[in-house]
């Protein structure tokens, strides 16, 4: 699956310098299955809060869509 991701990547980026820059998600299938890839705005990668300062608000919303609504109890 890594590597399909990256062809992929690879491919978006060539496509790019051809100048096709309207570029809608793709479903491909594989052997195993459906794969589709979809654009994800920056806001809401997951990843951002592992590898990121954040802003509280943004911290507080990926924190939440982890499944993690209080990460930290209440001051006493």
């Amino acid at each position: 699956m890594t590597m399909a991701s990256s062809e992929f990547t690879w491919l978006v980026r060539l496509l790019k310098e051809l100048s096709l820059h309207h570029l809608t998600p793709v479903t491909v299938y594989f052997l195993e299955g459906l794969l589709q890839l979809a654009h994800v705005p920056t806001g809401d990668q997951l990843a951002a809060i592992l590898t990121k300062a954040l802003p509280s608000p943004q911290h507080t919303y990926l924190m939440s869509k982890l499944g993690a609504l209080r990460p930290f109890p209440p001051p006493a």
